[in-house]
């Protein structure tokens, strides 16, 4: 009964539907999706994930795609560069970094001019710049060692 479900259903969609729905079913083995998926599995809407697949059109960053056969409209995006994708905005964003080691605004600004914490870009948010993990790692352990009392509580500024 529950197959019959499924059939009525399917009948119920247009043939774009269609088409995408089995181009996803036949790309499952290939680890291909559509872009629907993929900004669900990014947790992105459509107007970020647009604005990456537009990068990609234009200047190769961003989130590499290519159009189905079936129907040229559709956009089908590895799941291999998608967990890239993600990988690369994995981090410490800049404002969390502030709060863990218990910094000022101003004296944020001081380390990153310095050089002493550079930021990398965020593929996934450009205005939420990230910080280097090795050199946040290493502040946060000489801010610990400075102050050992304070290890646990982590100091609010600017909120």
């Amino acid at each position: 009964m529950p197959d019959s479900h499924r059939l009525w259903s399917r009948a119920q969609m247009s043939a774009v539907e269609q088409s995408e729905l089995d181009e996803t079913q036949e790309n499952q083995g290939s680890g291909e999706v559509t872009a629907q998926d993929a900004g669900r599995l990014l947790g992105i809407g459509h107007a970020k994930l647009s604005r990456l697949l537009r990068d990609w059109e234009r200047t190769g960053q961003g989130l590499r795609f290519r159009r189905s056969r079936l129907d040229q409209r559709a956009v089908l995006i590895s799941r291999k560069d998608i967990a890239a994708l993600r990988e690369q905005s994995q981090g410490v964003s800049m404002q969390e970094a502030m709060r863990r080691l218990g910094v000022s605004r101003h004296k944020m600004k001081q380390l990153i001019e310095s050089g002493e914490l550079p930021l990398r870009e965020n593929p996934l948010h450009r205005n939420k710049r990230l910080v280097d993990q090795e050199r946040y790692a290493a502040l946060l352990a000489e801010r610990r060692q400075l102050h050992p009392n304070r290890a646990g509580k982590e100091e609010t500024y600017g909120d």
